[in-house]
């Protein structure tokens, strides 16, 4: 009787093993998969330094990524459960990683491209105009002779198609900055005639960085376009659900409700 009992006791432990075994692997695999499912909504957004600011920058006490873009695009990425992980990294980098989708998103047009055949671009996120700045209203520019000779600030590795001709030409001086704050203080401080600059960041860096300065544009060589997403091909399905959201955000005037909530205009 003793020996039937012991064997029924180690066959319910054997069991009872094997169940928690079972459990364990089981919660194993169960974990193993959320965190693929976590990885699978993972995306890769570039972020390059110096930051483009007021579009997309860190703040200066908690380093947190803030601005236009992100604000933009937050509720779209909540809605498709995605989380954000920033690459910080300079922009030809950046550029690169994402034609190898070492990267799955970044701030880039299309004529600012490495290769943009193998990128994919979003429909356009904010307007803005690209306008020939300079420190006195008597320094305006009516003609374009008026550049001859003329020292202009511009951003490195920035395509300029409005003024290619005055720089291939060598009518006028391309001066490069690390950043649209460089080209205001160059300009500031003399070492060129005028800077090319987006209306935008220049009405922020006023405001933020320059405030007891001025500075007055000219209507020569103003150039419109539109702010894109350089988005890597794995992401081809989810674009036009994106490009969508967009569209749906520049309708509506949300977007220009936040571009109005870093710029403030006169």
């Amino acid at each position: 009787m003793y020996f039937f009992r012991s064997l029924l006791l180690l066959s319910l432990l054997c069991c009872s093993a094997n169940a928690v075994d079972a459990l364990a692997t089981n919660s194993r695999l169960k974990s193993a998969a959320l965190k693929q499912d976590a990885g699978s909504q993972v995306l890769r957004f570039g972020l390059y330094y110096p930051h483009l600011s007021p579009y997309i920058y860190t703040a200066p006490i908690n380093n947190q990524v803030i601005g236009i873009v992100p604000e933009v695009l937050a509720p779209f990425f909540k809605q498709h459960n995605i989380t954000i992980e920033y690459v910080f990294d300079k922009v030809s980098a950046l550029k690169r990683r994402l034609n190898n989708s070492d990267i799955d998103m970044m701030i880039l047009n299309a004529s600012w491209a490495i290769n943009p055949e193998q990128v994919l671009f979003s429909a356009g996120v904010v307007p803005y105009n690209d306008y020939l700045y300079s420190r006195l209203p008597e320094q305006e520019i009516t003609e374009p002779q008026q550049l001859d000779n003329k020292a202009i600030c511009t951003r490195q590795y920035y395509v300029y198609p409005k003024l290619s001709a005055l720089f291939t030409g060598e009518l006028s001086l391309r001066v490069d900055s690390s950043s649209q704050a460089a080209q205001l203080r160059m300009l500031f401080s003399q070492r060129c005639d005028y800077a090319y600059i987006n209306e935008i960041v220049a009405k922020w860096e006023l405001q933020n960085q320059f405030q007891n300065q001025q500075i007055y544009r000219s209507a020569v060589y103003q150039d419109e376009s539109m702010l894109t997403l350089g988005v890597s091909p794995k992401l081809e399905k989810l674009l036009p659900e994106l490009n969508a959201y967009i569209q749906q955000q520049q309708q509506s005037g949300e977007i220009k409700r936040i571009i109005n909530r870093y710029v403030h205009y006169d």
